[in-house]
């Protein structure tokens, strides 16, 4: 409880979204496993951490992986138009 707790006290914090986003999309959790036998361990255990932190957010704040998405888009979005202008 304590865990969840605190997590739900980190989400409050844009920071702290963004670098939690940062990291699932580190994770590569929807992405496929790769056919190297050299890589796949590696990339497995990344893509078990992701998962595992994907039902933790889940279980904090069932609303936070959407507005870490929603976060992201408009960081894509800014980002884009800064390129572009």
């Amino acid at each position: 409880d304590q865990e969840l707790y605190e997590l739900q006290g980190l989400l409050k914090s844009y920071a702290a979204r963004f670098f939690l986003w940062r990291l699932l999309s580190e994770c590569g959790i929807y992405k496929a496993l790769p056919i190297s036998a050299e890589d796949m361990p590696r990339d497995a255990g990344r893509k078990d951490i992701g998962l595992w932190l994907l039902s933790e957010l889940e279980m904090a704040d069932s609303g936070a992986y959407s507005l870490m998405r929603d976060e992201a888009v408009s960081r894509d979005a800014e980002q884009k138009g800064k390129t572009n202008g």
